[in-house]
């Protein structure tokens, strides 16, 4: 499934950060004769996400609940049917393009190697088959032009010291992330699992690239940062 986004990845990428709002939605409406509604809007959105066979999207979402449960007990209930996904994502282990996608990262660890002030903007695709000679990567996709991880794909173009200042970004915004834990506040926690799911979703594909993927995560940053 794809639906209005052209490609199945794109569409997942899309639903990972947005369902935990879905979520915020239904515990507020249990009271409500919406809820049966919003319970439906949920199963639906969890079944199309599974479906996309994304194996970025599903492992961010649910990794996303695993790291919020250690520290709110509102996230514990989720994890045993979260490790179940995890769990059939891992048989399937083949079919999500790992294979491909380890050899990928393998030449772009490579490439950081020999150049770690970056490439330069656009180079990555057309220095790939320097670096795969076997062809694993560009025989499965066909000459992708993104190695399907956003923080490689960062240091590999502009360099390490651009990777190093989004991570000491991330530092900061995980303090302020722990100050809306403590005072409770339930769009933080929403917020942290929204940017938490694409941060992670990034590590398997490339959700910067697409703009609806981006726009709620981008917001959370700006309402986590504000305390």
């Amino acid at each position: 499934p794809a639906a209005a986004f052209l490609n199945r990845n794109l569409l997942a990428e899309y639903l990972a950060p947005v369902i935990p709002f879905v979520v915020l939605f239904l515990s507020e409406s249990m009271g409500s004769r919406y809820r049966f509604l919003v319970l439906g809007v949920f199963c639906a959105m969890g079944c199309v996400l599974i479906a996309t066979k994304c194996f970025g999207a599903i492992l961010g979402g649910l990794l996303a609940i695993v790291a919020l449960a250690a520290v709110d007990r509102v996230f514990r209930v989720a994890v045993p049917g979260g490790l179940l996904v995890i769990f059939l994502v891992w048989a399937n282990w083949n079919d999500f393009g790992v294979i491909e996608r380890l050899s990928m990262w393998g030449c772009t660890l490579r490439m950081i190697v020999d150049h770690p002030f970056g490439v330069g903007p656009g180079q990555w695709a057309p220095l790939l088959p320097l670096y795969d000679a076997a062809q694993v990567s560009t025989g499965a996709f066909g000459g992708p032009r993104t190695p399907h991880n956003d923080p490689l794909f960062i240091t590999v173009e502009y360099g390490v010291g651009a990777m190093a200042c989004i991570a000491w970004g991330a530092v900061i915004l995980a303090r302020r992330v722990r100050r809306h834990i403590r005072h409770e506040s339930e769009l933080g926690l929403v917020g942290a699992w929204c940017v938490l799911a694409f941060a992670i979703t990034s590590c398997f594909a490339f959700p910067l690239q697409n703009g609806a993927a981006v726009f709620l995560p981008a917001l959370m940053v700006g309402h986590l940062m504000r305390r």
